[in-house]
């Protein structure tokens, strides 16, 4: 019996020392032998992904001096890299660069799928299609100008509010039904498990490990009925709407469609490859991502113009006169315009990579050399503020810098924006958000004399999620006598 028992002590042993052993090879691999060893950044972040999960785990904000302290190349897990001035699509003309190859999407993204979508779907999405739902934007401002009236001045929440208003020029309800914290929990959970996609598929395998492993990751589950998912509430108003809609119209119409639901039938009986679930789906998203998104950046613009007393007053004499501007020009030419891009420039609804991956010959960068696989990308948080792009000042809140004057600049400004993605990469539905944003910020500033409180160094905490937004500020609106609810 003692013989046995030392021999599975000595076995067990044994185990120990290989997988200990295993372990130290594959760490002194990554740090000194791997295709990136050469590349700065902190060791933990060479060894194991779990240096940039931890981060998203604790809600800890993007480190804006992590280039500061390593350079503009930072390694920052085993094959993935950061760099601060990383474009999406490379060219001959980019001094850092020896490729022109347009990168793919990430590891995120089915590239095959949303192409055929992208190609599909494109035109119910262009600026000149969806200008004809102005009306109903316009419409949908009355209604949320009438709620935000009765508030008669009390101080509410500025991310709650904004969310309302887009869902109301969406789905044409008034209401969020207190989703807002879910879709947090939801995007927070979504960012860890999508750098995790064997947990992500074992997760799915065995659903009841999900309250287990959400613990030991502290990911919420508040509101949500299986830990996963979209927005109790919002999911089912809009899937039902989908679903009525797209099989309630029998003879579909582009030229004539009544909502964009009705368009991308239409393109379907011409394009069969575009199948009733990508119509569907790309309608859905439209209001699943765009309505998080859209959201977040008008509590950025509201709160950037409302913490600064002359910027205000500009834009209040601006949407008070007697041609209300457009809150979103594609070439700026008022101050409400460019509040709006510098609001957006700064403070990017994502604020984590965006990931692309190095092509079949590699890449060279920066004088490091990134082989066939390597997933590169640039924190949008991190590329606003390059000054090596937007100058000495880039860090600064500052609107003028697009009504400038100078064509260099602005194209400077305009080719590395990364308001809606990058160039050929870019959101599909951006059209439809500068379309709320472009008609909803004149009308606010119209109607309403309006406060803003942000916590004390609110700009900069925002959390590396897929999707995030500023917490915590507090709006009033104030009614103005002199104009008419809604005009």
């Amino acid at each position: 019996m003692a013989l046995l028992i030392h021999a599975a002590s000595t076995q067990w042993i044994a185990i120990f020392i290989t997988c200990a052993l295993s372990l130290i090879s594959i760490a002194a691999y990554r740090l000194l032998f791997h295709p990136l060893a050469a590349l700065p950044g902190p060791k933990l972040a060479a060894i194991s992904r779990w240096w940039q999960i931890r981060k998203i785990i604790i809600a800890k904000p993007y480190e804006l001096a992590l280039h500061d302290k390593y350079g503009p190349v930072v390694r920052i897990a085993p094959n993935e890299a950061y760099n601060i001035s990383f474009p999406m699509r490379l060219s001959p003309t980019d001094s850092h660069t020896e490729s022109s190859t347009p990168l793919d999407k990430g590891p995120w993204y089915d590239m095959a799928r949303y192409q055929l979508i992208r190609r599909s779907g494109g035109p119910a999405f262009t600026a000149s299609n969806l200008k004809r739902y102005e009306p109903k934007v316009v419409e949908a401002m009355q209604r949320v100008c009438e709620r935000l009236d009765r508030l008669k001045g009390e101080e509410v929440e500025t991310s709650e509010w904004m969310h309302i208003t887009v869902l109301d020029n969406i789905l044409e309800q008034g209401h969020n039904w207190g989703d807002l914290e879910l879709n947090v929990a939801f995007w927070r959970r979504s960012t860890v498990l999508g750098h995790l996609p064997t947990l992500r598929v074992l997760l799915n395998l065995f659903p009841m490990l999900k309250k287990y492993v959400f613990w030991v990751l502290r990911l919420p589950t508040k509101h949500s009925k299986d830990g996963i998912g979209l927005p109790a509430h919002i999911a089912p108003s809009l899937l039902g709407q989908l679903i009525h809609r797209s099989t309630s119209i029998e003879n579909p119409s582009f030229e004539n469609g009544q909502d964009l639901m009705e368009q991308l039938l239409a393109i379907r009986a011409k394009k069969p490859k575009f199948e009733l679930v990508y119509a569907r789906g790309m309608a859905g998203s439209s209001v699943a991502a765009g309505h998080d998104t859209t959201g977040s950046s008008l509590v950025s613009i509201l709160c950037r113009i409302c913490t600064n007393p002359d910027l205000q007053r500009r834009v209040e004499q601006e949407c008070r006169g007697e041609r209300m501007p457009l809150a979103y020009e594609d070439r700026p030419s008022t101050i409400t315009s460019a509040c709006v891009r510098e609001a957006m420039r700064l403070q990017h609804v994502t604020n984590i990579s965006l990931s692309r991956v190095a092509p079949r010959d590699g890449l060279h960068l920066h004088g490091y050399f990134f082989p066939e696989g390597t997933i590169l990308g640039v924190n949008p948080t991190s590329f606003a503020r390059n000054k090596d792009l937007f100058g000495p000042d880039a860090d600064e809140f500052k609107p003028e810098r697009w009504l400038s004057g100078d064509e260099d600049s602005l194209r400077t400004l305009e080719r590395y924006s990364l308001l809606f993605g990058g160039q050929s990469r870019s959101c599909p539905g951006q059209n439809l958000a500068r379309l709320i944003i472009g008609l909803v910020v004149p009308r606010l500033f119209r109607n309403f004399d309006i406060e803003v409180k942000v916590p004390e160094g609110g700009f900069d905490n925002f959390p590396p999620q897929f999707w995030t937004m500023l917490s915590g500020s507090k709006i009033i609106f104030v009614p103005r006598q002199d104009s008419p609810v809604g005009g």
